[in-house]
C-alpha cells in the first residue's frame, strides 16, 4: 500500500511538471511534503531522514555559479565579446548566424543553457534590429544549441550538478565524454541547420548604413568599470580551472563556488540586495523540493525495482542497456521535466554501472534528459526564452519552423548512439 501512494505522489508531480499549471518550485514542495507525511506515518523515515535526501554541496554549487554569473553579467563581459563578434562578421548574415552558434555553445557549457540564452537571445534581438534582419531563424537554433551545449560541462545544467554529486562525477572525468561529442554536435549543427533555415537566411542583406554604423559601434560602451571588467574575466577563469581541478585537490566545486561568488561580489562591490533579488530562487526550492520526493520513493525501493528489471531486460547487453537508457530518458523528457526524470533513473544507473563502465551509463541519462526529443518551444526553459524574446521584437516563432530545426536533437542521439555503440565495441 505505502509503495502504491508514493508512486502515486511521483505520478502526480510528473504530470503537474508537465502540464506548466503551476511553478515547479511548488509543484517540488509539494511532492516533498506529501513524501515526508507519507514517510512519516508509516515510519518509513523521519524528517531528518528526509533532509538527507538534499545533496547540498549540489545546492551550493548551484547558488554560488547563480550569483558569480549574475554579477559578471552586470560586469559587461558577455555582451563586450558578443558586440565585438558582430563588429568581426561587418554584420553579414551567415558569418553572424555562424558566430552566434559558437559563442552559444561555449557560453552555455560555463554559465548554462538558460543564461546562455538570455544573453545570446538578447543580443540577437538588438543585432538583428540594427542590422534589419528577421530574428527568428538565430533564435531558433540558438536555443537548441543553448540546449545541447548545456550537457557539456557539469555547470552547464542544473540536472548533471546534480546527477554528478550523487554518481560522484568529477568536472574533468565529465568534460572528457561530453565535450569532444559536444564539439561534434556543433560542427553538425554548423553544416545542417543553415540548410535547414537556408530560405530565411539568405532573404536577408545588410545596407551600406547599416554596415557604417557597425564600424562606429565601441564594443567597450556596454562597460562601465573595466576593471571589474578584467577582474570578472579572471575569477571566471580561476573559478572553472579550479572546477577541472577539483577532483585532484580534494576540494569541493560546491566551496569553489561559493569562494568565486564571494570574491566577485567584494571586487564588484555589488548591491547584495539586487543580486539577490535576481538570483534564481525558485530553481533553488524545486531542486529541494524534487530531490526529496525522488529520495523518499527511492527509501521505498520501487525505483531500485525499476532499475533491476531493466537489468535483467537487457540480460547483461552493454550496448542494450546504453542505448535503452538514452531513448527512454529522451521521450520521457518530452513529457516533464528533466531534473525530476533524472532524478528517477539515478538508481538504474547504479545499478547498470555494477556491469557497464559509470561514466558512458551517465552521459547516456543526462544527454536524454537535457537534449531528449523536442519539436516544441514550450517544451524547454531555452525555447520558451526564444519565443518570449521573439515576442518582444513583435515577431512570431512558428511551431513549424521550430519543430524543423528539432532534427538537431535526433542527429545528435543518433551521433550519441553510434558513440556508444563504438565504445561498447572497443
Amino acid at each position: 500500500m505505502l509503495t502504491w501512494i508514493l508512486i502515486a505522489i511521483l505520478i502526480l508531480v510528473n504530470i503537474l511538471l508537465g502540464f506548466q499549471r503551476f511553478s515547479n518550485a511548488l509543484v517540488g514542495l509539494l511532492g516533498a511534503i506529501l513524501v515526508i507525511i507519507t514517510g512519516y506515518v508509516s515510519g518509513l523515515f523521519t524528517f531528518i531522514d528526509a533532509l538527507s535526501f538534499i545533496d547540498f554541496n549540489a545546492i551550493f554549487l548551484i547558488l554560488g555559479l547563480f550569483i558569480l554569473i549574475q554579477v559578471t553579467k552586470d560586469s559587461g563581459l558577455f555582451q563586450y565579446i558578443t558586440l565585438r563578434i558582430v563588429k568581426k562578421t561587418a554584420g553579414r548574415v551567415y558569418p553572424l548566424y555562424i558566430s552566434f552558434m559558437i559563442l552559444t555553445f561555449f557560453l552555455a557549457g560555463l554559465v548554462g543553457s538558460i543564461t546562455a540564452m538570455m544573453i545570446i537571445g538578447s543580443m540577437t534581438i538588438i543585432t538583428s534590429s540594427t542590422c534589419g534582419y528577421d530574428p527568428v531563424p538565430f533564435l531558433i537554433v540558438e536555443s537548441f544549441i543553448a540546449d545541447m551545449a548545456g550537457t557539456t560541462l557539469v555547470s552547464g545544467s542544473i540536472s548533471i550538478i546534480v546527477a554528478s554529486q550523487l554518481l560522484g562525477i568529477s568536472y574533468a572525468e565529465w568534460a572528457s565524454i561530453a565535450y569532444p561529442l559536444g564539439l561534434v554536435f556543433l560542427g553538425l549543427a554548423i553544416i545542417i541547420s543553415p540548410k535547414l533555415q537556408r530560405r530565411k537566411i539568405e532573404s536577408q542583406k545588410t545596407s551600406i548604413e547599416v554596415l557604417y554604423e557597425l564600424e562606429l559601434v565601441d564594443p567597450w560602451m556596454v562597460v562601465n568599470k573595466r576593471s571589474v571588467f578584467y577582474a570578472a574575466a579572471g575569477v571566471l577563469f580561476f573559478t572553472f580551472i579550479m572546477f577541472f581541478l577539483s577532483s585532484f585537490i580534494g576540494v569541493s566545486t560546491g566551496f569553489i563556488a561559493l569562494l568565486s561568488a564571494t570574491i566577485m561580489l567584494i571586487i564588484n562591490r555589488a548591491d547584495l540586495q539586487s543580486v539577490f533579488q535576481k538570483t534564481d530562487w525558485e530553481t533553488l526550492i524545486y531542486i529541494i523540493g524534487i530531490s526529496i520526493t525522488v529520495g523518499g520513493v527511492m527509501e521505498s525501493g520501487i525505483l531500485n525495482s525499476l532499475g533491476e528489471a531493466m537489468f535483467i531486460l537487457i540480460d547483461g547487453n552493454i550496448l542494450l542497456g546504453l542505448i535503452l537508457l538514452l531513448w527512454v530518458v529522451s521521450v520521457l523528457t518530452g513529457f516533464t521535466d528533466n531534473l525530476a526524470i533524472t532524478l528517477m533513473f539515478i538508481p538504474t544507473v547504479k545499478i547498470f554501472s555494477t556491469a557497464i563502465p559509470l561514466l558512458p551509463m551517465a552521459y547516456a541519462l543526462l544527454l536524454g534528459a537535457d537534449v531528449g526529443i523536442t519539436f516544441l518551444p514550450w517544451a524547454t526553459a531555452s525555447g520558451v526564452i526564444a519565443v518570449s524574446l521573439a515576442r518582444e521584437a513583435n515577431v512570431k516563432i512558428k511551431v513549424k519552423e521550430y519543430a524543423k530545426i528539432g532534427l538537431l536533437n535526433i542527429v545528435y542521439l543518433l551521433t550519441a548512439t553510434l558513440f556508444l555503440t563504438l565504445i561498447t565495441l572497443i
